[in-house]
């Protein structure tokens, strides 16, 4: 990870430091309330002893987060001030190491897991025509999870110190990760079939319905992982080809195959697997990873929980069926709604430090200020009264705040350019 020369006009240098400590002050309070409320949590079960590797796992999701965000807010601090000493430099040696280890450690769990997908219950189904089934294999890639994905990667292309990427880097890192994403999520319908079938808005997906076998399914997954990777290697870079690897394998194999079944932390610590695009995006375009970069992959880990509990709470009985522990079947509508304020204030505040570090200016940091206080207001409305009403609210706002969020970004770097 390389550092960034900041520099602001004079009128803005004060406000960019203001900027800052608040969005660190904001930052602290609100994982102050999520540890709490985890930890709590945490400790009020009764374990048993074959438990306690997971009972290990949920207390990395709580602290991990925290030290890694920590990290960053130094690194922040410390270039914002002009700083510069040797602590950064074996925080950059140990960013590299953790992401080519975590490959690594990745490839091998995958190795045993990638082709164990259960057996389809629908032997002998009549097959279909040939275009019903390029619309079912299309349907494995879950389209409309990854044009939020892409956009976030389109955007960070144009975040970066090196200015207007080529056209040609922009459409075949688009492609790239389409076809990761979308080899992913077909290898996490192979898998989640059973829970697929217990769940009403999943209950029609073509493995499901015995369509495609869940075995072809991974098959599939696994040629256009495979497709991806070459096209990233040949037409991109190799570091943006390993981080889309590892966000590959982080979601087929740790939070399908691991997380999901076993934690209430699966979308906390699983969420990192959706918050790697950016880093994709921003190491297409520079080649290296920056500490702007590693903010915008803390904000979508950080948005990612009070996104997807909104959903958990409108299905809570669904993922109960399921037997999958998302938090509020573990603990119950007002636990999950607090710790979902907590996330919230976490995302806004993470969202405002990408001024103070030069990436963005000042109309940025006026609609990041709105849309922040949209998303914590619905997350405080759903936490005083947990309505379906009020959890949907939540859940279709969340994504239109990420979505706004990074158009703004682009919208303000435009400006620049134009000015």
């Amino acid at each position: 990870m390389q550092a960034m020369q900041i520099g602001f006009e004079p009128s803005l240098a004060l406000l960019a430091e203001v900027v800052f400590w608040v969005a660190l002050g904001v930052f602290v309070a609100a994982e102050g309330l999520v540890v709490h409320a985890s930890v709590r949590l945490l400790f009020a079960r009764a374990l048993p002893p074959h438990a306690r590797l997971s009972h290990a796992v949920e207390l990395l999701g709580v602290v991990l987060p925290l030290v890694g965000v920590g990290v960053a807010f130094g690194l922040a601090g410390a270039e914002l001030k002009g700083r510069e000493d040797g602590f950064r430099t074996v925080v950059q040696i140990a960013d590299g190491a953790a992401i080519g280890m975590m490959a690594l450690a990745l490839m091998g769990v995958g190795q045993s897991a990638l082709w164990r997908a259960p057996s389809s219950p629908h032997a002998g189904h009549t097959p279909p025509t040939a275009l019903a089934t390029l619309r079912d294999y299309f349907a494995l890639t879950k389209p409309k999870v990854v044009l939020l994905l892409l956009f976030t990667t389109f955007v960070s292309l144009f975040l970066t110190p090196a200015g207007l990427p080529p056209w040609q880097v922009v459409m075949w890192t688009l492609v790239g990760g389409y076809l990761m994403a979308g080899g992913a999520n077909a290898m996490n319908m192979a898998y989640e079939a059973d829970i697929d079938r217990v769940m009403g808005r999943t209950a029609r997906r073509p493995i499901v319905a015995g369509r495609i076998a869940p075995q072809q399914a991974a098959r599939f997954g696994f040629v256009l992982m495979t497709l991806s990777l070459a096209i990233f290697v040949l037409f991109v870079n190799a570091l943006a080809a390993l981080l889309a690897l590892v966000g590959f394998l982080y979601y087929a194999v740790v939070y399908t195959r691991w997380l999901k079944r076993n934690t209430w932390q699966n979308i906390v610590i699983g969420g990192g697997a959706g918050a790697i695009p950016p880093l994709i995006g921003w190491a297409a375009t520079s080649g290296q990873l920056e500490l702007p970069a590693i903010f915008l992959f803390a904000l979508i880990f950080y948005w990612t929980p009070p996104h997807f509990w909104a959903l958990a709470v409108l299905k809570r009985r669904e993922y109960a069926a399921a037997n999958v522990p998302m938090l509020p079947v573990v603990a119950g509508e007002r636990e999950t709604t607090w710790q979902m304020l907590g996330y919230a204030l976490g995302t806004v505040a993470l969202s405002l430090v990408l001024m103070p570090l030069g990436v963005v200016g000042l109309p940025y940091l006026v609609g990041a200020v709105l849309l922040g206080g949209g998303l914590i207001a619905l997350a405080w409305r759903l936490h005083r009264a947990p309505h379906p009403r009020a959890a949907l609210g939540l859940y279709a706002y969340s994504l239109v705040y990420l979505f706004a969020l990074f158009a703004a970004m682009l919208a303000d770097r435009a400006l620049r350019w134009l000015s």
